[in-house]
């Protein structure tokens, strides 16, 4: 305000004022627009369920990727979000983000408030290796499963009543999971990976 009334001070006094209000809505229209909110999302157990195959079976073939992309429900809510971040890293607009994009665009969702060291936990728990290529299915899984770990991270004591458990069904499923896979051949990389969901 002081950079305009300096800007008008020798105008006449009725086009000074509205000139300023002008001057005034137009700056404050183009602030809103350059403004980007920077908001840490608010992490929850219920954006994502995970199920298990009917053939449970089925598990012995597949890997963790393999796993989380067939069998991970994402709500569409962050569906969209996730896809925000995806399209900002996939600068070359190839559809396949490198495994240290996916780094960065995963600590960029969490505004850097997790460290590298964590990322690289979790893609070595999916056994994501250097030259792995991530389409935006395997991302969006991705990044609800670092939701569920890094949850107890960022949990408070308000937010953790309201979405610190899982879908009933999720529950349900994994009930007695050694029991389930009594029988399954499940390589140590798996077993690992759904000790963590």
């Amino acid at each position: 305000m002081e950079e305009l009334l300096e800007k008008f001070k020798k105008a006449p006094e009725c086009d000074t004022m509205a000139n300023i209000k002008i001057q005034l809505a137009d700056y404050e229209s183009t602030k809103l627009k350059n403004q980007q909110l920077n908001v840490r999302m608010g992490l929850s157990k219920k954006i994502c369920r995970f199920e298990l195959p009917m053939d449970m079976k089925v598990i012995e073939n597949i890997s963790p990727q393999e796993y989380l992309t067939n069998y991970c429900l994402v709500c569409k809510r962050r569906q969209v979000y996730y896809k925000k971040t995806f399209d900002k890293f996939d600068k070359n607009k190839t559809g396949l983000l490198s495994l240290k994009d996916v780094e960065r665009a995963v600590r960029d969702l969490y505004q850097n408030e997790i460290n590298i060291k964590q990322v690289q936990d979790l893609t070595g728990l999916l056994c994501m290796e250097e030259e792995t290529k991530v389409d935006f299915k395997l991302f969006l899984t991705f990044c609800a499963l670092s939701e569920r770990v890094f949850y107890s991270f960022f949990v408070t004591e308000d937010t953790e009543a309201e979405s610190g458990t899982k879908h009933e069904l999720e529950k349900a499923d994994f009930c007695s999971l050694k029991w389930k896979l009594h029988g399954c051949n499940i390589d140590d990389g798996m077993m690992n990976f759904l000790g963590h969901i």
